[in-house]
């Protein structure tokens, strides 16, 4: 399974399992950023007195893979499978420099 690198910003909601904020920056150099349960973005069991950041990753499936004008790979993904995250907009959606995604 593929997932994308994020970053783990800050805990945010203190009901079980918790809640994180955590980002990543798309092929566009925007921040896009979920709120999601610790379980499903990291292994370690974080907690508010955790120390931020950390490294996490988001689910997601590849569903193409091209090469930008400047030659880098950029992948378009979705984060509706396998989990069903997304932001607080609803976006499932996005691009990003292939060098974001990993085996897990």
């Amino acid at each position: 399974m593929k997932a994308v690198r994020v970053v783990i910003q800050r805990y945010v909601v203190g009901a079980n399992p918790g809640w994180v904020e955590c980002s990543f920056v798309d092929a566009f150099s925007r921040e896009v950023r979920f709120v999601e349960k610790v379980p499903v973005v990291a292994e370690a069991d974080l907690g508010p007195d955790s120390t931020y950041p950390q490294a996490g990753v988001v689910a997601c499936r590849v569903l193409e893979v091209r090469c930008d004008s400047a030659g880098r790979e950029i992948a378009r993904i979705t984060t509706a499978e396998p989990w069903g995250v997304e932001t607080a907009e609803g976006r499932t959606e996005f691009e990003v420099p292939s060098d974001l995604l990993l085996e897990i």
